[in-house]
């Protein structure tokens, strides 16, 4: 009932105008689905296998990623979407949020603020800005998910400002309640960003930042986070996505962390597809992995197939190379594998024109 009394109470203030807009008002339902299968040779006591990632991590056992229903209804001037969600991939990274605000992917309304369309404000919980890759998507280069993204917001609840002056420039402003929090208990805790992205025919360069206080146990700290991506499609075939990372938090004096990753991906011809990853991050300090002198080395290759466009069976295989333990639990070990098999499923649901 939270749920939608939440959606609701954002939907009230743009109503009057939406009712205004002669336009056409275009429906749309889209569900999403991602089962997997990941096989570790090393057993842990518990079923999660590390700590620093939040799809794909149990260990053994046939799972749902994520899964999700999403309601878009959008006219000229007015857009709204609402997205309920389930799967370890929630359990594991809203655990931290209120059980009403758990199923919530998206509740987030948007209104053109100009008449050429061009600057949008959007208010409500939305995907994330930082980064390339989504929580749950088919278009992502590889399976998993690189360290970077794991360990940076994948969404926000506030406002985000929007202005697209030509068809190469994207700028955005946003303020929103913290490093990923849909509900903060008590003082909410400001935060902001921007978001600046470039893109040619073949190539987009993107720089987005985190800048704001964060609460750590029963402190409040202030983070300036950065994350630079570039992605260039040097053939029809091949492109590769060069990511970023780096971070400063204040807490006795400046301390950072950061990470760096380099993607390819080959598209064989129209069904298959394969993808490679290399990447490095560091926390020594553990400002968000949590534990103290974390580093480690990754290495991924991942196979795709599509035997229809709205569906993908992926393979990765994955290892890491880290300088302590990586495992949530016993037995301990600093260089750890795993494989990954997932069916991934994007159908259209209901589109209504009117």
């Amino acid at each position: 009932m939270k749920v939608l009394l939440y959606f609701f109470c954002l939907l009230m203030p743009l109503t009057a105008y939406a009712q205004r807009d002669s336009s056409q008002v275009a429906v749309t339902v889209d569900a999403f689905a991602d089962g997997y299968f990941v096989y570790s040779p090393k057993r842990t006591e518990k079923e999660i296998l590390y700590p620093f990632l939040y799809n794909y991590n149990r260990n053994r056992s046939l799972k749902i990623n994520h899964t999700w229903i999403k309601l878009t209804v959008q006219s000229a001037r007015v857009r709204a979407n609402l997205a309920l969600q389930a799967g370890t991939y929630v359990q594991d990274n809203y655990a931290s949020e209120p059980d009403w605000a758990k199923p919530l992917l998206e509740a987030n309304l948007g209104l053109a603020i100009n008449k050429y369309k061009t600057l949008w404000l959007d208010v409500g919980i939305i995907p994330s800005h930082i980064g390339f890759e989504g929580a749950g998507t088919l278009t992502n280069y590889t399976l998993t998910r690189s360290l970077i993204a794991e360990n940076s917001p994948y969404y926000l609840n506030g406002a985000k400002l929007t202005w697209a002056p030509s068809p190469k420039w994207e700028l955005a402003l946003l303020g929103f309640n913290g490093w990923q929090r849909i509900y903060e208990s008590g003082r909410i805790l400001p935060a902001g960003g921007w978001q600046i992205k470039h893109q040619q025919r073949r190539s987009s360069i993107n720089w987005s930042t985190f800048v704001g206080a964060v609460q750590v146990e029963s402190s409040t700290m202030i983070r300036f986070f950065n994350n630079v991506y570039y992605q260039v499609k040097l053939t029809s075939d091949f492109s590769l996505i060069a990511d970023v990372d780096f971070g400063v938090q204040k807490v006795s004096n400046i301390k950072n962390w950061w990470g760096a990753a380099l993607l390819a991906r080959y598209a064989i011809n129209e069904k298959f597809s394969a993808a490679c990853r290399a990447e490095y991050y560091t926390d020594k300090h553990g400002l968000v992995i949590g534990s103290p002198d974390f580093t480690t080395y990754s290495f991924s290759v991942n196979a795709d197939y599509n035997p229809i466009h709205s569906m993908k069976i992926r393979a990765e295989f994955r290892r890491f190379v880290g300088q302590q333990s990586l495992t949530i639990s016993k037995p301990d070990a600093s260089t750890a594998s795993y494989f990954s098999l997932s069916v991934l499923a994007q159908v259209n649901v209901y589109k209504s024109d009117k």
